[in-house]
């Protein structure tokens, strides 16, 4: 079994935010590597990114047990991202995100009307532009929402859907497209399975344990899937070729943060992600970097490993540098957001988090009315407080102001967009679901219902006006 070694991320310095317990200048700093490689061309790419799932569940849990041996398997062989996080705790957003490299803002539901889902004007997906390079490209769709969004299906030659139910994937659809159907170089995203479903499914338990009992039951299940994907792989002769990479689109709170299980909110249980990245050509193997990173950094990450230069619209950057090949990652801060209204700003010190005052501590869908009250904003120390418990705005005002006029003005950007790509329709049933979910006007506010929110009040604690 492969040693895993630690790389600081105080090797990394972190864009106009303090970094390691003291300010720093926005720089690049290369991690110390065996040795420094050019890529090699044009790999295959598995992508493995089951909806819901929790960053600690790829590794030993505090009691040494492992509920997923395959996924863990792959990280001892590759790269663990420790410190990645989503840019939303809401499925179609956060994978919006990971598909095209951008702010979850590129994806908009409604719009003037319409029935409809579109992608930001200019915007191309991870797909689209591997197929202009040659890449063949599949996608299979489990229990989750995006299943049933014609938009997530752009850029994939073949798209194979299961409906949502509580029954756990096999993998067969994935094995058998592997062994029979794929032809190199492909790009292949497997998000066949969303746990919330099977939880669902499974009904209601007593305690936060028996819910984590029967999360990592199903954890667990899906790993076996997981291995039958590997050992296809190998029996296609492809692994030596293709580069497998773990993620979520978010992870689940169990209580943590709210009176349920939950997702939809701006807390790490639900933002921290798994992130591995498992190059064979790599000479960094079986390494775990504290560098912060984030979701919209795996597309741009692929595109660079394949030699495809990076699309324009692209926020994220590639992390090609952290995996043993030449260039310089610098950090930056983290931006996630759940809403118009609710949105989070995160350095390795600091989460600020802004939301409406009976929202702030709870998924709230519209089909429990909107959120209202005062603008809240609540300030966690990382450091002193990893699990954010103790809000210290009112402590360290400065703070607040200093970075809360950070957040006004990316959240004011992301609100600002509206849609004008081509818009897929939705038939009247699967908007009926988008809207009871809380997925139809949530996150996106140029929807079609009429903004029913309060307007905004005064915030708990002061701040001065943006600048």
């Amino acid at each position: 079994m492969m040693p895993i070694r630690r790389l600081t991320a105080c090797a990394i310095v972190l864009a106009s935010a303090p970094a390691c317990g003291a300010p720093a200048p926005t720089a690049s700093v290369e991690p110390s590597a065996p040795a420094v490689k050019e890529p090699r061309a044009a790999p295959n790419w598995v992508i493995i990114a089951p909806d819901s799932m929790r960053a600690d569940r790829v590794g030993a849990l505090p009691d040494g047990s492992i509920p997923a041996p395959n996924l863990t398997q792959i990280a001892r062989e590759g790269v663990t991202f420790s410190h990645a996080y989503s840019q939303s705790g809401w499925t179609s957003p956060a994978l919006a995100s990971l598909l095209t490299g951008q702010y979850p803002s590129v994806l908009r539901f409604g719009g003037g009307g319409q029935a409809a889902a579109s992608w930001a004007p200019g915007s191309r997906t991870l797909p689209e532009i591997l197929k202009l390079y040659g890449y063949q490209t599949a996608a299979f769709w489990g229990n989750s929402i995006p299943s049933e969004i014609p938009a997530f299906f752009v850029g994939f030659d073949s798209s194979t859907t299961r409906p949502r139910s509580g029954t756990m994937t096999d993998g067969t659809d994935v094995v058998d497209w592997i062994e029979h159907k794929a032809r190199p170089p492909f790009f292949a995203l497997v998000h066949d399975v969303d746990f919330t479903a099977y939880l669902e499914a499974a009904g209601p338990r007593t305690g936060a344990q028996a819910y984590l009992d029967g999360y990592d039951t199903a954890v667990g299940q899906y790993d076996g899937t997981v291995g039958k994907v590997r050992a296809a792989l190998d029996h296609a002769g492809f692994t030596d070729d293709t580069v497998i990479v773990v993620t979520s689109n978010h992870g689940l709170d169990f209580f943590g943060h709210d009176a349920s299980v939950a997702h939809g909110t701006l807390y790490d249980p639900v933002l921290h992600i798994p992130f591995v990245i498992d190059d064979p050509a790599s000479p960094l193997r079986g390494v775990v970097n504290d560098t912060m990173i984030q979701g919209i950094d795996l597309a741009p990450t692929i595109l660079a490993r394949s030699g495809i230069p990076l699309a324009a619209t692209m926020d994220g950057h590639s992390l090609l540098s952290l995996l043993g090949y030449a260039g310089a990652y610098t950090a930056t801060t983290v931006y996630s957001m759940t809403s118009a209204m609710d949105a989070s700003l995160r350095t390795p010190e600091y989460k600020l988090i802004v939301c409406r005052a009976d929202c702030c501590g709870a998924a709230k869908a519209p089909a429990d009315g909107p959120c209202r009250g005062a603008e809240v904003y609540k300030l966690f120390d990382l450091v002193a407080d990893p699990e954010e418990r103790h809000d210290i705005a009112a402590e360290r005002p400065a703070v607040v102001a200093e970075y809360a006029d950070q957040l006004r003005t990316w959240h004011h950007q992301q609100n600002a967009i509206t849609p004008g790509g081509t818009a897929f329709p939705i038939d009247p049933a699967q908007k009926k679901m988008l809207q009871e979910r809380g997925y139809w006007d949530l996150m996106f506010p140029n929807g079609d219902t009429p903004d029913t929110h309060a307007p905004p009040t005064a915030p708990e604690h002061p701040l001065p006006p943006a600048r």
